[in-house]
């Protein structure tokens, strides 16, 4: 119930108001706190890998066919992130 509370009035209040009037630890150790912490967790760790892969086949492509324009790398970027 608390966590609920605070993450509604984190719509409108700003976080150290919310901070002081709903104890930080008692949210952090809800349930629902900790699935969209996880969740937060596995999100990062996916943009991570994405990055990552993006990274590695630019290092290929500048490897093989030479220096690739930024906005070329830009567009593409964009075009895997519309995904």
């Amino acid at each position: 119930m608390v966590a609920a509370a605070a993450i509604l009035a984190g719509l409108s209040l700003e976080r150290s108001f919310i901070n002081r009037v709903l104890r930080k630890e008692i949210m952090q150790q809800s349930v629902i706190y900790q699935d969209i912490k996880d969740e937060g967790r596995v999100e990062g760790r996916e943009e991570g890998r994405l990055e990552e892969s993006q990274s590695l086949v630019l290092r290929q492509l500048n490897r093989r066919i030479g220096e690739i324009p930024a906005e070329a790398i830009a567009d593409s970027i964009a075009v895997s992130r519309a995904d």
